[in-house]
């Protein structure tokens, strides 16, 4: 009998210290749990040894000129949730490469005052806005292309958008390929108007590797292993 008062008397005690400590707002606040490593949102770098940027123009009305950039950087930060996703890219302008016969020439016309002027505006940008997908599948990327110093609101067209989870020997990657069409002459780029088409379509296969985690240190023995000959 007297340890059922003593222990009716301690849950008492209890519950009156928790009613103080609500009145008194001493109650610690709550804490939301942590994200799952799943969800935190995944950083990763263009690789531009990888990433290819290319345009095409028409000329004459009827002949395609294609041209590509050899340097293409840049940022994503995917969010697994498909909330909050963005993707900064920077093309190097002065590494335009004419796809013709007479490329040099051609790299010289195009990098000029008529076309790019790439001593004066040495890159092109392209900042997102907002990632839209139908269920999983990411179908566009709104944002904004600045080109010439001038910047356009413009919504790339994704296909083929997939992303691979790190293996032990490799880390994430995110693919994809993003198309937009644009005029040229919303940017300022007048040149050769009577020859050359206004629309531009510009093309770029990108691959992304996810940054702030390193591979695992291959073994000794299995490099052996991997490098002995099946008998």
């Amino acid at each position: 009998m007297k340890v059922r008062r003593c222990s009716s008397m301690a849950l008492m005690t209890m519950l009156m210290c928790i009613v103080e400590a609500c009145w008194a707002g001493q109650l610690p606040e709550a804490v939301s749990p942590p994200l799952s490593p799943l969800l935190l949102p995944q950083t990763f770098q263009l690789d531009p040894a990888e990433t290819r940027s290319r345009f095409e123009v028409k000329f004459m009305g009827f002949i395609t000129v294609r041209g590509r950039f050899e340097r293409t950087t840049g940022t994503l930060l995917r969010d697994p949730a498909l909330r909050n996703s963005s993707i900064t890219a920077v093309i190097d302008a002065t590494s335009l490469q004419a796809n013709t016969a007479n490329a040099r020439a051609t790299n010289r016309i195009l990098r000029g005052p008529e076309f790019f002027q790439v001593e004066k505006f040495p890159t092109i940008e392209f900042r997102s806005s907002q990632f839209v997908y139908e269920g999983e599948q990411l179908q566009r990327i709104d944002g904004a292309l600045t080109l010439l110093g001038v910047t356009r609101p413009v919504a790339l067209a994704m296909t083929a958008a997939q992303c691979m989870p790190a293996e032990a020997l490799r880390l994430a990657r995110c693919e994809a390929s993003a198309a937009v069409t644009v005029k040229r002459s919303d940017y300022g780029m007048l040149g050769w108007n009577e020859s050359v088409a206004d629309e531009v379509k510009i093309i770029v296969e990108l691959v992304a590797v996810e940054t702030g985690r390193e591979l695992p240190v291959q073994k000794p023995e299995m490099d052996a292993a991997a490098n002995k000959p099946v008998q």
